[in-house]
């Protein structure tokens, strides 16, 4: 995503300079999302930059600014794409628990990857200390020590 938007400021120069953006996205369609995504943030900073009324109305403003930005960002942060590019082996230790990495992400992350061990350790919440046994277990087996 980084890489997409240092690309998409470089593509700016070309937009100013006169191209069309439907020529730019047809170059690197990834170039074009991420173009629109700049887009948004620098409508979002003019926006609040822009904010008058009284302070309640300033901070409805900027707070709804910023949500319009984090939805959008939200909508083009697709994780699962490199995720699904690691070349290695993964192995997740997750508590059982956990409110954070939920078993539906887990069950995700095995349909994604095509190498990736979960362990669920029971009783535990998000991060496990890695000294349970069911922890070391999947450790050792996984380092196949």
């Amino acid at each position: 995503m980084l890489a997409a938007l240092r690309a998409a400021s470089a593509q700016s120069a070309q937009l100013q300079a006169g191209a069309r953006a439907a020529d730019v996205a047809a170059a690197d369609p990834a170039v074009a999302a991420a173009y629109v995504d700049l887009k948004k943030a620098q409508d979002f900073y003019d926006k609040i930059h822009e904010v008058g009324g009284t302070p309640e109305e300033q901070a409805r403003a900027r707070l709804n600014a910023a949500q319009g930005a984090y939805t959008a960002a939200q909508q083009r942060l697709d994780l699962w794409v490199p995720f699904a590019r690691i070349t290695c082996p993964i192995l997740v230790i997750r508590g059982a628990e956990s409110d954070i990495l939920s078993e539906r992400t887990a069950t995700q992350m095995r349909t994604t990857h095509t190498d990736v061990t979960v362990v669920a350790v029971p009783g535990v919440g998000h991060a496990p200390s890695l000294v349970e046994p069911e922890a070391i277990a999947a450790l050792r087996k996984f380092l196949l020590l």
